[in-house]
Protein backbone atom coordinates (compact mmCIF):
# COMPACT_ATOMS: atom_id res chain seq x y z
CA UNK A 1 0.00 0.00 0.00
CA UNK A 2 1.45 3.54 -0.94
CA UNK A 3 1.39 6.05 1.89
CA UNK A 4 -0.15 9.28 0.81
CA UNK A 5 2.38 11.98 1.88
CA UNK A 6 0.61 14.51 4.16
CA UNK A 7 2.70 17.38 4.77
CA UNK A 8 4.34 16.72 0.85
CA UNK A 9 0.86 16.54 -0.70
CA UNK A 10 -0.55 19.66 0.73
CA UNK A 11 2.18 21.78 -0.44
CA UNK A 12 2.50 20.85 -3.58
CA UNK A 13 -1.18 21.32 -4.06
CA UNK A 14 -0.45 24.93 -3.88
CA UNK A 15 3.04 24.80 -5.45
CA UNK A 16 1.53 23.21 -8.76
CA UNK A 17 -0.97 26.29 -8.99
CA UNK A 18 1.58 28.92 -8.45
CA UNK A 19 3.98 27.50 -10.31
CA UNK A 20 1.76 26.23 -13.28
CA UNK A 21 -0.55 29.28 -13.16
CA UNK A 22 0.42 30.17 -16.76
CA UNK A 23 0.16 26.50 -17.85
CA UNK A 24 -3.07 26.28 -16.56
CA UNK A 25 -4.33 30.09 -18.55
CA UNK A 26 -3.00 28.33 -21.66
CA UNK A 27 -5.01 25.02 -21.51
CA UNK A 28 -8.23 26.52 -20.19
CA UNK A 29 -8.95 30.20 -21.02
CA UNK A 30 -10.49 29.46 -24.46
CA UNK A 31 -13.41 26.97 -22.23
CA UNK A 32 -13.57 29.68 -19.42
CA UNK A 33 -13.77 32.53 -22.25
CA UNK A 34 -16.76 31.04 -23.94
CA UNK A 35 -18.65 29.93 -20.46
CA UNK A 36 -18.44 33.39 -19.64
CA UNK A 37 -19.45 34.51 -22.89
CA UNK A 38 -22.64 32.47 -22.93
CA UNK A 39 -23.41 33.14 -19.13
CA UNK A 40 -23.24 36.77 -19.90
CA UNK A 41 -25.58 36.37 -23.09
CA UNK A 42 -28.19 34.33 -21.08
CA UNK A 43 -27.88 36.92 -17.83
CA UNK A 44 -28.51 39.39 -20.62
CA UNK A 45 -32.10 37.73 -21.77
CA UNK A 46 -33.25 37.56 -18.27
CA UNK A 47 -32.45 40.74 -16.96
CA UNK A 48 -35.74 42.69 -17.79
CA UNK A 49 -37.19 39.37 -15.97
CA UNK A 50 -35.35 39.60 -13.32
CA UNK A 51 -36.28 43.61 -13.13
CA UNK A 52 -40.28 42.67 -13.42
CA UNK A 53 -39.72 40.12 -10.70
CA UNK A 54 -38.26 42.05 -8.42
CA UNK A 55 -40.35 45.16 -9.07
CA UNK A 56 -43.91 42.69 -8.28
CA UNK A 57 -42.60 41.03 -5.29
CA UNK A 58 -40.86 44.39 -3.32
CA UNK A 59 -44.78 46.06 -4.44
CA UNK A 60 -46.12 43.25 -3.10
CA UNK A 61 -44.59 43.06 0.24
CA UNK A 62 -44.85 46.69 0.49
CA UNK A 63 -48.87 46.44 0.62
CA UNK A 64 -50.46 46.49 3.59
CA UNK A 65 -52.22 43.43 4.30
CA UNK A 66 -53.33 43.72 8.02
CA UNK A 67 -51.83 40.62 8.90
CA UNK A 68 -52.83 38.61 6.44
CA UNK A 69 -52.62 37.54 2.90
CA UNK A 70 -55.68 37.71 0.53
CA UNK A 71 -55.62 34.65 -1.96
CA UNK A 72 -56.74 36.16 -4.59
CA UNK A 73 -53.90 38.83 -4.37
CA UNK A 74 -51.08 36.20 -4.08
CA UNK A 75 -52.89 34.19 -7.36
CA UNK A 76 -52.53 37.96 -8.82
CA UNK A 77 -48.51 37.86 -8.17
CA UNK A 78 -48.41 34.46 -9.50
CA UNK A 79 -49.95 35.40 -12.62
CA UNK A 80 -48.39 38.75 -13.03
CA UNK A 81 -44.71 37.12 -12.68
CA UNK A 82 -45.32 33.42 -13.96
CA UNK A 83 -43.93 34.51 -17.60
CA UNK A 84 -40.80 35.76 -16.47
CA UNK A 85 -39.99 33.25 -13.64
CA UNK A 86 -40.40 30.77 -16.14
CA UNK A 87 -38.16 32.24 -18.36
CA UNK A 88 -35.56 32.50 -15.25
CA UNK A 89 -36.36 29.06 -14.38
CA UNK A 90 -35.13 27.70 -18.17
CA UNK A 91 -31.85 29.86 -18.03
CA UNK A 92 -31.32 28.77 -14.89
CA UNK A 93 -31.47 25.23 -16.07
CA UNK A 94 -29.43 25.55 -19.24
CA UNK A 95 -26.61 27.18 -17.00
CA UNK A 96 -26.57 24.41 -14.89
CA UNK A 97 -26.10 21.48 -17.83
CA UNK A 98 -23.61 24.61 -19.74
CA UNK A 99 -21.73 24.55 -16.06
CA UNK A 100 -21.56 20.68 -16.20
CA UNK A 101 -19.94 20.79 -19.68
CA UNK A 102 -17.56 23.26 -19.04
CA UNK A 103 -17.05 21.59 -15.77
CA UNK A 104 -15.95 18.23 -17.76
CA UNK A 105 -13.41 19.54 -19.51
CA UNK A 106 -11.70 21.61 -17.35
CA UNK A 107 -11.61 18.72 -14.91
CA UNK A 108 -10.31 16.62 -17.40
CA UNK A 109 -7.70 18.80 -18.60
CA UNK A 110 -6.24 20.02 -15.50
CA UNK A 111 -6.39 16.47 -13.88
CA UNK A 112 -4.13 15.39 -16.72
CA UNK A 113 -1.58 18.20 -16.49
CA UNK A 114 -1.08 17.30 -12.64
CA UNK A 115 -1.47 13.57 -12.43
CA UNK A 116 -0.13 12.62 -15.94
CA UNK A 117 2.36 15.92 -17.02
CA UNK A 118 -0.21 15.91 -20.38
CA UNK A 119 0.06 20.08 -21.48
CA UNK A 120 -1.50 18.84 -24.18
CA UNK A 121 1.58 19.36 -26.93
CA UNK A 122 2.04 23.04 -26.13
CA UNK A 123 -1.35 24.36 -27.57
CA UNK A 124 -3.14 27.34 -27.00
CA UNK A 125 -6.28 25.94 -28.35
CA UNK A 126 -7.60 23.23 -26.06
CA UNK A 127 -11.41 22.55 -26.81
CA UNK A 128 -12.13 18.95 -26.62
CA UNK A 129 -15.43 16.76 -26.05
CA UNK A 130 -15.12 12.89 -26.37
CA UNK A 131 -15.37 10.00 -24.60
CA UNK A 132 -13.49 11.15 -20.66
CA UNK A 133 -15.58 14.03 -20.90
CA UNK A 134 -18.90 12.41 -21.21
CA UNK A 135 -17.51 9.96 -18.40
CA UNK A 136 -16.79 13.30 -16.47
CA UNK A 137 -20.22 14.50 -16.94
CA UNK A 138 -21.64 11.27 -15.55
CA UNK A 139 -19.22 11.33 -12.97
CA UNK A 140 -20.34 14.77 -11.86
CA UNK A 141 -23.77 13.69 -12.06
CA UNK A 142 -23.11 10.88 -9.57
CA UNK A 143 -20.90 12.29 -7.36
CA UNK A 144 -23.62 15.28 -7.34
CA UNK A 145 -26.48 13.16 -6.50
CA UNK A 146 -25.00 10.95 -3.89
CA UNK A 147 -23.55 13.66 -2.25
CA UNK A 148 -26.61 15.43 -2.35
CA UNK A 149 -28.43 12.52 -0.45
CA UNK A 150 -26.03 12.12 1.53
CA UNK A 151 -25.49 15.38 3.21
CA UNK A 152 -29.96 15.84 3.55
CA UNK A 153 -29.44 12.43 5.29
CA UNK A 154 -26.87 13.61 7.69
CA UNK A 155 -28.61 16.93 8.16
CA UNK A 156 -31.75 15.20 9.17
CA UNK A 157 -29.84 12.51 12.16
CA UNK A 158 -28.03 15.72 13.30
CA UNK A 159 -31.38 17.66 13.72
CA UNK A 160 -33.09 14.39 14.95
CA UNK A 161 -30.11 14.08 17.59
CA UNK A 162 -29.78 17.34 18.98
CA UNK A 163 -33.48 17.30 19.67
CA UNK A 164 -33.77 13.98 21.13
CA UNK A 165 -30.27 13.86 22.94
CA UNK A 166 -29.39 17.71 23.63
CA UNK A 167 -26.13 18.37 24.13
CA UNK A 168 -24.62 14.77 23.71
CA UNK A 169 -26.65 15.36 19.96
CA UNK A 170 -24.07 18.05 19.27
CA UNK A 171 -20.94 15.10 19.34
CA UNK A 172 -23.41 12.61 17.04
CA UNK A 173 -23.60 15.74 14.81
CA UNK A 174 -19.76 16.15 14.73
CA UNK A 175 -19.26 12.56 13.90
CA UNK A 176 -21.70 12.19 11.44
CA UNK A 177 -20.61 15.26 9.24
CA UNK A 178 -16.56 14.24 9.73
CA UNK A 179 -17.86 10.63 8.72
CA UNK A 180 -19.13 12.02 5.35
CA UNK A 181 -16.75 14.63 4.54
CA UNK A 182 -14.45 11.72 4.85
CA UNK A 183 -16.51 9.97 2.60
CA UNK A 184 -17.02 12.78 0.34
CA UNK A 185 -12.91 13.29 -0.21
CA UNK A 186 -12.27 9.76 -1.14
CA UNK A 187 -15.46 9.14 -3.41
CA UNK A 188 -14.32 12.75 -5.26
CA UNK A 189 -10.56 10.58 -6.67
CA UNK A 190 -13.15 9.62 -8.98
CA UNK A 191 -12.93 12.45 -10.74
CA UNK A 192 -8.58 11.83 -11.46
CA UNK A 193 -9.97 8.48 -12.10
CA UNK A 194 -11.63 9.07 -14.86
CA UNK A 195 -9.84 11.73 -16.15
CA UNK A 196 -6.88 9.55 -16.08
CA UNK A 197 -8.66 7.06 -18.59
CA UNK A 198 -9.04 4.78 -15.27
CA UNK A 199 -13.30 4.48 -16.17
CA UNK A 200 -16.51 5.21 -14.71
CA UNK A 201 -16.13 3.01 -11.72
CA UNK A 202 -16.37 4.30 -7.51
CA UNK A 203 -15.79 0.96 -6.70
CA UNK A 204 -12.57 1.25 -8.17
CA UNK A 205 -11.85 4.33 -6.12
CA UNK A 206 -13.04 2.87 -2.88
CA UNK A 207 -10.96 -0.06 -3.01
CA UNK A 208 -7.86 2.20 -4.46
CA UNK A 209 -8.08 4.15 -1.34
CA UNK A 210 -8.30 1.92 1.63
CA UNK A 211 -5.86 2.39 3.97
CA UNK A 212 -5.10 5.76 3.13
CA UNK A 213 -8.23 7.07 4.26
CA UNK A 214 -6.99 9.57 7.33
CA UNK A 215 -4.10 11.01 5.33
CA UNK A 216 -6.69 11.78 2.54
CA UNK A 217 -8.61 13.34 5.51
CA UNK A 218 -4.95 15.16 6.58
CA UNK A 219 -4.26 16.94 3.22
CA UNK A 220 -8.19 17.76 2.71
CA UNK A 221 -7.76 19.38 6.38
CA UNK A 222 -4.60 21.23 5.55
CA UNK A 223 -5.56 22.86 2.33
CA UNK A 224 -9.05 23.90 4.11
CA UNK A 225 -7.43 25.67 7.05
CA UNK A 226 -5.19 27.23 4.56
CA UNK A 227 -7.91 28.10 2.48
CA UNK A 228 -10.23 29.39 5.79
CA UNK A 229 -7.11 31.67 6.18
CA UNK A 230 -6.98 33.03 2.93
CA UNK A 231 -10.51 33.70 3.12
CA UNK A 232 -10.42 35.51 6.26
CA UNK A 233 -7.43 37.63 5.04
CA UNK A 234 -9.15 38.75 1.86
CA UNK A 235 -12.81 39.05 3.71
CA UNK A 236 -10.65 41.68 6.21
CA UNK A 237 -9.05 43.59 3.09
CA UNK A 238 -11.91 43.66 1.53
CA UNK A 239 -13.85 45.51 4.39
CA UNK A 240 -11.03 47.70 5.35
CA UNK A 241 -10.88 48.47 1.89
CA UNK A 242 -14.75 49.16 1.59
CA UNK A 243 -14.96 50.91 4.85
CA UNK A 244 -11.62 53.34 4.25
CA UNK A 245 -13.33 53.82 0.91
CA UNK A 246 -16.88 55.56 2.97
CA UNK A 247 -18.46 53.01 1.23
CA UNK A 248 -20.63 51.72 4.10
CA UNK A 249 -21.03 55.13 5.86
CA UNK A 250 -22.81 55.91 2.68
CA UNK A 251 -24.67 52.69 2.69
CA UNK A 252 -26.03 53.35 6.11
CA UNK A 253 -26.44 57.03 6.39
CA UNK A 254 -28.57 56.66 3.08
CA UNK A 255 -26.63 59.26 1.23
CA UNK A 256 -26.26 56.64 -1.50
CA UNK A 257 -28.50 53.86 -2.84
CA UNK A 258 -27.67 50.60 -1.79
CA UNK A 259 -28.10 49.76 -5.62
CA UNK A 260 -25.54 52.37 -6.44
CA UNK A 261 -22.96 51.15 -3.68
CA UNK A 262 -23.18 47.65 -5.06
CA UNK A 263 -22.47 47.73 -8.53
CA UNK A 264 -19.85 51.10 -7.40
CA UNK A 265 -15.92 50.07 -9.51
CA UNK A 266 -14.49 49.21 -6.22
CA UNK A 267 -17.52 46.89 -4.86
CA UNK A 268 -16.89 45.50 -8.51
CA UNK A 269 -13.11 45.40 -8.53
CA UNK A 270 -13.76 43.42 -5.07
CA UNK A 271 -16.30 40.88 -6.01
CA UNK A 272 -13.37 39.64 -9.46
CA UNK A 273 -10.94 39.20 -6.84
CA UNK A 274 -12.94 36.94 -4.83
CA UNK A 275 -14.34 34.88 -7.75
CA UNK A 276 -10.44 34.56 -8.70
CA UNK A 277 -9.93 33.53 -5.24
CA UNK A 278 -12.71 31.44 -5.71
CA UNK A 279 -11.28 29.82 -8.96
CA UNK A 280 -7.97 29.53 -7.38
CA UNK A 281 -9.32 27.70 -4.55
CA UNK A 282 -11.09 24.86 -6.72
CA UNK A 283 -7.78 24.34 -8.27
CA UNK A 284 -5.99 23.50 -5.48
CA UNK A 285 -8.66 20.98 -4.54
CA UNK A 286 -8.60 19.41 -7.88
CA UNK A 287 -4.69 19.53 -7.78
CA UNK A 288 -4.71 17.98 -4.76
CA UNK A 289 -7.04 14.69 -6.05
CA UNK A 290 -5.04 14.51 -9.22
CA UNK A 291 -1.48 14.54 -7.20
CA UNK A 292 -3.27 11.93 -4.79
CA UNK A 293 -4.75 9.80 -7.70
CA UNK A 294 -0.85 9.61 -9.04
CA UNK A 295 0.89 8.52 -5.53
CA UNK A 296 -2.26 5.85 -5.17
CA UNK A 297 -1.83 4.47 -9.33
CA UNK A 298 1.96 4.80 -9.07
CA UNK A 299 2.47 1.51 -6.96
CA UNK A 300 -0.15 -0.18 -9.05
CA UNK A 301 2.13 0.47 -12.11
CA UNK A 302 5.21 -0.40 -10.39
CA UNK A 303 3.18 -3.99 -8.94
CA UNK A 304 2.65 -4.32 -12.70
Amino acid sequence: MTAILVWRTSLASVAVIVAHLGTWFRISWLIVLLYLVAHGLMGLLVLDDVTILYEHVVSFMAQDHGGDVDPEAMMALAQQIEEPANRLTLVNFLSMILTLLAASQLLVIWCRFVALGDDFAGRWFVFRFGALELEMMGALVILWLAFGIAWVIAFALSVFAVAFLGAVGYAVMSVVFTGLFILTIRLCLLIPQVACDGGLDPGKTWRRTEGNTWRIFAVALNLGFIGFVAMIFCLAVSGLVFYLSGGWTDLMTGTSEAMDVLTSPLVLALVVVSGLIAVAAHLVIVSMLGLIHAQLVQEETTAE
